[in-house]
């Protein structure tokens, strides 16, 4: 004699939809795990502003502060890093290597204009924050609309 089972349609949908997302994500992962050992970087950014400043955060775990380049140009904000491995061999055998090493790069545009001559960067716990003081906001210039009548067709 055969039994029944009831099926649960929701939970075979469910099953399968993670199979498709686990699917898509080998097939989608990010650069820096498909390439190995290539050196690729990405750099987390946070940016605020308050009515003095704009605030840049950025994570850099492990940069030293004299490996970090920054540089503003017609408001655009760009950050540039490097980190360096001490790549000595001795002996070990890697089962797993995940750390990143190399160039990390981000450019932002920041929100308002900056006076970039009183800019501070400090570098505390692998966090460089980077504070731009803003520039007196110009206020908006109204123009003057001047309408040409035509007469007969042509322009007087």
């Amino acid at each position: 004699m055969g039994y029944l089972t009831r099926s649960d349609g929701l939970r075979e949908m469910r099953r399968m939809m993670d199979q498709m997302d686990s699917l898509w994500d080998r097939l989608f992962q990010p650069a820096e795990r498909l390439l190995g050992d290539v050196e690729v970087g990405h750099m987390a950014l946070d940016v605020s502003s308050n009515d003095k400043e704009v605030i840049v955060r950025a994570e850099l775990p492990g940069v030293k502060e004299e490996d970090i380049h920054l540089s503003v140009e017609r408001g655009l904000l760009t950050l540039s890093a490097e980190t360096r491995a001490e790549r000595e061999d001795k002996g070990e055998t890697y089962h797993m290597r995940e750390m990143r090493y190399g160039k990390l790069a981000r450019a932002v545009q920041l929100p308002v204009e900056v006076n970039v001559d009183k800019a501070e960067a400090t570098l505390e716990d692998g966090v460089l924050t980077v504070k731009l003081p803003r520039t007196k906001e110009t206020t908006a210039k109204q123009i003057a609309v001047k309408a040409r009548k035509l007469i007969s067709g042509k322009n007087a």
